[in-house]
């Protein structure tokens, strides 16, 4: 049996989901196709599918992103848009972040074990300095920040300002050399997330911390371990 051909699925899908947003906000539709910038990977493809056919998101009536198992800001989470997929002003566009986003979402629960509600994307507590995600305990307490990047080459920017930046030890962002990557040296020092997981399309790499009194010990690692690991200490 051939294997699906993800990243085409995803763009006609999408495609299907823009022209019925178009209708319900009485938009004319683009002549030209959306087009995906950087192109859809192919397993960012899979995981978004995958996350929509197992329900771990849906688009509603309107064509918005909606989620009733992933927690996010909103008293009413039946009314609050999960996060923007398309920008409509001109010209109309896919968010890119987003798509990567809601596929890293549903690979942490499908591939890494993690429960849906655990997992919270936002704006709001430890969200707001700066990552796109985090991942919490049962208990509420954090275990996991989680940055989007749009791109394989931004992925990579970060992780050398990142290391560039944590040998300088404690430093404010005027006198940092890698100003746009900082924010995330600041969080981990403000939040102590035992993990930082790093996403782009088609790359990712994770940071280990372990916190002693003022001094802060980073790892680097190839990838996120599961659940098992971080929240039970399975090896």
């Amino acid at each position: 049996m051939n294997e699906r051909d993800w990243p085409r699925d995803l763009s006609n899908y999408l495609q299907q989901s823009f022209r019925r947003l178009c209708e319900v906000l009485g938009q004319p539709r683009p002549v030209a196709e959306l087009r995906a910038k950087p192109p859809f990977a192919v397993e960012e493809a899979k995981h978004f599918l995958l996350g929509l056919e197992s329900g771990i998101f849906h688009f509603d009536e309107n064509a918005r992103l909606q989620s009733e198992s992933l927690s996010y800001p909103g008293t009413d989470n039946s009314k609050t848009e999960l996060c923007q997929i398309f920008a409509l002003n001109p010209p109309p566009r896919i968010i890119r972040e987003s798509i990567c986003q809601l596929a890293s979402a549903a690979a942490l629960v499908l591939d890494r074990g993690w429960v849906p509600g655990q997992i919270k994307i936002g704006t709001v507590g430890p969200l707001e300095y700066g990552v796109d995600m985090i991942v919490e305990s049962d208990g509420g307490e954090l275990l996991v920040g989680v940055e989007v990047k749009r791109s394989v080459h931004e992925l990579e920017k970060f992780r050398n300002d990142f290391r560039q930046c944590w040998t300088r030890g404690a430093h404010a962002k005027a006198e940092c050399a890698f100003q746009q990557n900082h924010q995330m040296h600041e969080y981990c020092a403000r939040y102590k997330p035992p993990y930082l997981w790093i996403v782009a399309p088609e790359a990712d790499v994770c940071y280990e911390f372990t916190y002693r009194s003022a001094m802060i010990e980073m790892n680097e690692l190839d990838t996120l371990p599961p659940r098992s690991h971080i929240e039970f200490g399975v090896e």
